[in-house]
């Protein structure tokens, strides 16, 4: 779908999904829905007097004693459930639920130390089985190659679930892997499920409900077809809905893209064993205030110039669309990143054709995971093809060392930021390390970056008053409803990457009546990937049914 065309549009091609014998089984089906279901309140009191600590005043929220029930039935889950809907309780009483004797968690990295403290917190209130809690980034590299083998856990967690949904990821492979050869049972949790493609959790499904359960086809070419005709690709000319119209309750003439993704929505969200959440469950308000910043004319002239040459202002070229956006949204801020000095043609091209062996090696091999262990593969003789790729890329890799600096071209964005600052002592979240360090130098108010700490250590969970966030780092699993006020210096072009950054603050406890954020764009590219992050949003709230806070919110 073009940038141009809503969602009620008709984009198909002549090429239809066809009928088959996996979409029937989908047809087929159970349906249940758990919101209007007579029997929830006693479900609800019955697990919370079997899991709540005695004297507690704690109680479940509907959606997590479902959540949990369906985990039970169904020996699997998959809960696409909103930020602040309770997610964290449902892994932690999940092990008891499922009587799991060596239960594994898999978290962030950055929020580790956080879900530790929540366990801790939560034990007061709850009878919570001992939890064995690892990071994504350690299960990823070498050394945890043999982790899930050494602890052999016969229930895994997926917390911020979206991270394993990367097949080529080494940490995705790894999981897949092992739930193939082991069986454990899987419950995989995210308020960002999807964004871009029912691929993203295809494989997800299949871990948690099994080829004979999951509501879509089993079957890859098949699946593909679905998403080409469902998926927020861009593309004006999208296979169409054939056989699709048999998820239809009530059969459509002439069915809108919008049309087809509610009917697999219906479908998915009805699905036992999925359990997803529609409703806003915060008071306050959202405003998103798109704040047009004008950018120097000589500023304007470089981006101007790199759009027609494809060359940095320095005059480096570059071959990728993604870098034009790329150094557009640096140049917007007022610098640039460049390699000084720049790497030898030779160094880059061994560094280009040693990357695309990896990635074609890792892409068909179901025993390696990273680029390390095709090097250690390469070495042992297991892989000839890439010796002299790899001989190549050795004989030049030492002989450069890419460092990376700034270029600032103008203060024009440093500025409104830290007037931003001055007037509202909250929230400025940055996309560049670079631009969030010079702010924070400007203005002595701390940079939060990886982890969630400053300079000091000090976590962005426990400070209070004015704080610079790195978007990478604090976007995830932060509770900051003790701020109502942002400022977004470059707006993020993913509507998964919004939800999760609007989450921090617009999340239950905030006792503003409005959240509010203001969004710097100063250029095409910006607003261009704010256009994008809106129809993500749609593509995810029209497919899941999870309630998406751009949508929602008063954008202006």
């Amino acid at each position: 779908m073009g940038a141009g065309q809503g969602d009620n549009a008709t984009p198909f091609r002549s090429d239809f999904v066809p009928y088959s014998t996996e979409l029937a089984r989908v047809v087929a089906l159970p349906r249940r829905d758990w919101r209007s279901a007579s029997d929830t309140p006693a479900l609800v009191a019955a697990l919370t007097r079997a899991y709540a600590r005695p004297g507690s005043t704690m109680r479940l929220r509907p959606v997590q004693a479902v959540a949990l029930s369906e985990l039970y039935d169904c020996a699997g889950a998959l809960l696409p459930m909103g930020v602040g809907s309770g997610k964290t309780l449902v892994t932690f009483l999940a092990p008891r639920v499922l009587d799991s004797q060596r239960p594994l968690l898999l978290v962030p990295a950055k929020l580790v130390d956080k879900t530790e403290r929540e366990h801790e917190k939560l034990q007061r209130d709850w009878l919570l089985p001992p939890l064995r809690i690892l990071s994504y980034e350690k299960l990823s590299r070498v050394s945890g190659a043999d982790t899930l083998e050494a602890y052999r856990p016969d229930f895994i967690a997926c917390d911020e679930g979206h991270r394993v949904k990367n097949p080529s990821a080494a940490v995705t492979r790894r999981v897949q892997r092992y739930i193939r050869e082991h069986r454990p049972k899987v419950l995989v949790c995210s308020g960002t499920l999807t964004r871009k493609s029912l691929l993203d959790y295809w494989h997800l499904l299949r871990w948690t409900l099994g080829d004979e359960h999951m509501p879509l086809p089993a079957e890859w070419q098949q699946v593909t077809l679905w998403a080409d005709a469902l998926d927020s690709h861009g593309r004006e000319n999208r296979t169409g809905p054939g056989a699709l119209g048999k998820l239809f309750e009530t059969p459509t003439m002439h069915p809108t893209l919008e049309d087809v993704r509610s009917a697999f929505r219906a479908r998915l969200v009805a699905t036992p064993g999925v359990v997803a959440t529609t409703e806003q469950s915060v008071d306050a308000s959202l405003s998103v205030e798109l704040k047009p910043l004008a950018m120097p004319r000589e500023l304007s002239a470089h981006i101007e110039r790199m759009r027609d040459t494809w060359e940095t202002p320095d005059g480096h070229p570059f071959t990728e669309a993604v870098d034009l956006w790329r150094h557009a949204r640096e140049l917007a801020c007022g610098f640039y990143y460049r390699w000084n000095p720049r790497p030898p043609v030779a160094w880059l091209e061994a560094r280009k054709a040693w990357c695309k062996a990896v990635r074609n090696t890792l892409k068909y091999s179901r025993a390696l995971d990273s680029e390390l262990q095709v090097v250690q593969a390469t070495d042992a003789g297991r892989l000839p093809a890439l010796v002299e790729v790899l001989a190549q890329w050795r004989g030049v890799r030492d002989t450069f060392k890419p460092r990376t600096e700034a270029v600032w071209l103008s203060s024009h964005a440093l500025e409104f930021a830290a007037k931003w600052l001055a007037e509202h002592k909250q929230l400025v979240w940055c996309e560049h390390v670079e631009f969030a360090a010079e702010l924070s130098t400007r203005t002595r108010v701390p940079y939060f970056g990886r982890g969630g700490l400053d300079v000091s250590g000090r976590s962005i969970e426990t400070h209070n008053g004015p704080a610079i966030l790195s978007i990478a780092a604090n976007a995830e699993g932060r509770n900051l409803q003790r701020y109502s006020k942002n400022l977004v210096v470059s707006p993020p072009p993913s509507g998964a990457t919004w939800e999760q950054l609007l989450g921090r603050t617009h999340r239950s406890g905030q006792e503003a009546d409005t959240v509010e954020v203001t969004a710097l764009v100063s250029c095409a590219e910006q607003r261009a990937g704010f256009e994008q992050a809106l129809r993500d949003a749609a593509y995810i709230e029209a497919t899941t049914g999870q309630s998406q806070k751009l949508r929602y919110a008063d954008v202006y």
